[in-house]
Order: structure tokens, then C-alpha cells, then sequence
């Protein structure tokens, strides 16, 4: 005889067992059977090939979600990209179907688009599955997704939970777009500035710089040559001998002692040089 019954995890067990008895009327031992508590034994024996008792399993996919990533910063007019990752906990090949869902400020879930991953094994993770949203057309804060698998109310994944966190707000492109206008006018100024103090700056040191050339030339003419010229006379040569050296510095002692010898003196060949 047999009984079958279904368990807490909804799985059918089908239960055998014997029923008999001798002409005495005693039954068989260990055969099993209904019990007075309503229960259903089954035969009781060590060898495998006695057993009496068989749970049916339903073979199905199921699974969970692994990881999703979300676009950064969402605007006003852009779209969000979702790449999510599913791994198959159940205990054969299927597809996923999942419904992505958004919800604002704990307000009602609105579904945004469903996608199906491709046939992924058992224990099989599946490569990140893309998935492009419309754009947003309005401003929203706390905004995040939910997951599910299409025919089923169970949430496999809540953007809301501390295992997540994927809360985000929406922004308005706008408020984006005045902050790097303002941003760029600020560089701008700034570079703006730089620039006219090197251009004063490189100004001041050129007027400045011939200036001390002008200063450099006069000081060559006037006091540095000259005194480069007296640092070449002998201490011990007479005045008048140094005055010719120091008039005529593109001679040598010699030469201007040989000059004096012919009976030239400093006005005469002062007058040859300068007429020459």
C-alpha cells in the first residue's frame, strides 16, 4: 500500500509500506503504515533496496542577483545603464526574465523595462547583462531600482537595502551646465590675469635692463676703462710717461719711449693721432 502527502517546501513525498497479518492475527513487524498521530511510516529497514519513502523535487531554475552597477550622476534628459550579474541557484538550466522596476521616495514601483539573460547552468554566473532605461524626464531624489523575475512578486534584488545601497538622485542638466560655464569664466579670468602681469612684468625688466646697459657703457667709457688703464702703468715710470701710457693706451711703454726718443712729446702725437 501507499500514501503520498506534500511537505513544508511544497515537494510531494510518496510513502509504501506493508499490510498484513497470520492466522493469529499478528501483523508484520516493521512493515509500517499509518500511525494513530495521523502520520505515515514507511518500511523499516538497513538495506537501501527496502526503502519505501520518496520526495519528489521539482526540477527548475531559479536564481539571484550578484552584482549591479549604476551610470554615475544621472541627469535631467540622460539615460541610466544598469549591468547586472545573475547566478542559477536552482536545480536545472533556465533563462532569467527580470523586471527592473524604479521607485522615488518609497512611492510605487513603475516598470522601467524587462530583460532576459541567456540560458545560464546550474551554478552558472552569467556575464554583466546591459540594460539602457529611458531618459529622465524629471528632477527626483531617492530614487532607486528593484529586480525581479518576471511571474513572480518575489524581489531579488532592492537597490534601498544596506546590502545595495544604489540610492540616487536625479539632477537638472541645467544647474550642470551654469557650474562649468561659471567654472570656465573663472579659469578664463584667472589665465587672463596671469597673463597681463607677465606681459608688465616682462615689460618693466626690458625698460630696466637697457637702462643698465646705458649705465654699464657709460661706466666702460668713463671710470672702468680708465681705470683699467692706470692698473697697467708701472708705479716707478715718470709723469710724464704715464700720462702718454694712460692717453695712449694702444701703445706700449716701449713704443711711446721710442716715440719721445725721436723728440715727439704727448700734444704732438696727440695731433698725428687725431688726424689720422
Amino acid at each position: 500500500m501507499f500514501d503520498a502527502e506534500v511537505n513544508e517546501a511544497n515537494q510531494p513525498t510518496l510513502v509504501f509500506w506493508l499490510s498484513g497479518a497470520d492466522s493469529a492475527g499478528s501483523t508484520v513487524r516493521l512493515a509500517g503504515g499509518p500511525q494513530e498521530d495521523g502520520s505515515v511510516l514507511s518500511i523499516f529497514s538497513g538495506q537501501a533496496q527496502h526503502k519505501s519513502e520518496y520526495t519528489f523535487i521539482e526540477e527548475k531554475a531559479t536564481f539571484e542577483i550578484q552584482d549591479v552597477l549604476l551610470s554615475d550622476d544621472p541627469r535631467v534628459g540622460e539615460s541610466m545603464k544598469l549591468r547586472i550579474k545573475v547566478k542559477n541557484t536552482g536545480s536545472m538550466a533556465g533563462v532569467a526574465d527580470l523586471v527592473i522596476k524604479s521607485i522615488t521616495d518609497s512611492g510605487t514601483p513603475v516598470v522601467e523595462d524587462t530583460i532576459s539573460t541567456p540560458e545560464l547552468g546550474i551554478q552558472e554566473v552569467s556575464d554583466w547583462v546591459e540594460v539602457t532605461l529611458a531618459p529622465f524626464a524629471t528632477q527626483t531624489t531617492g530614487m532607486y531600482y528593484t529586480i525581479s523575475l518576471n511571474g513572480s512578486s518575489t524581489t531579488i534584488y532592492d537597490g534601498s537595502q544596506s546590502e545595495w545601497t544604489d540610492v540616487f538622485n536625479v539632477k537638472v542638466q541645467a544647474e550642470e551646465d551654469s557650474s562649468n560655464l561659471l567654472l570656465i569664466v573663472a579659469i578664463l579670468v584667472i589665465v587672463i590675469g596671469v597673463l597681463g602681469t607677465l606681459v608688465l612684468v616682462l615689460a618693466r625688466r626690458g625698460g630696466g635692463t637697457s637702462m643698465l646697459d646705458d649705465e654699464y657703457e657709460d661706466e666702460d667709457d668713463d671710470g672702468y676703462g680708465e681705470s683699467k688703464v692706470l692698473a697697467q702703468i708701472p708705479s716707478d715710470v715718470d709723469p710724464e710717461m704715464a700720462r702718454a701710457m694712460q692717453e695712449f693706451p694702444q701703445w706700449t711703454q716701449e713704443e711711446i719711449q721710442g716715440y719721445f726718443d725721436q723728440g715727439w712729446n704727448i700734444e704732438s702725437l696727440r695731433d698725428w693721432v687725431n688726424n689720422q
